[in-house]
């Protein structure tokens, strides 16, 4: 691994916290650290809007419960 990916990796990491995530909780912090790196593995991948969108729509739903572990 290069110089050059690590600080791609953490400006990922920083602007995700910054435009998409806004905060970070420890119970998340394996979905967040997935998703990170599945953005940095497909990057130049040339169909990620179409597999993205197929992976949104194949995904079940998550109730507000389940996410946050607590009644609503």
């Amino acid at each position: 691994m290069h110089t050059n990916s690590i600080e791609s990796a953490w400006r990922l990491f920083k602007h995700s916290i910054i435009g998409a995530f806004h905060k970070v909780n420890a119970k998340h912090t394996d979905r967040f650290f997935a998703e990170l790196e599945w953005h940095l593995s497909n990057r130049d991948d040339p169909r990620i809007v179409i597999d993205t969108l197929r992976r949104i729509v194949r995904t079940p739903h998550m109730t507000y419960r389940d996410l946050v572990g607590r009644a609503a």
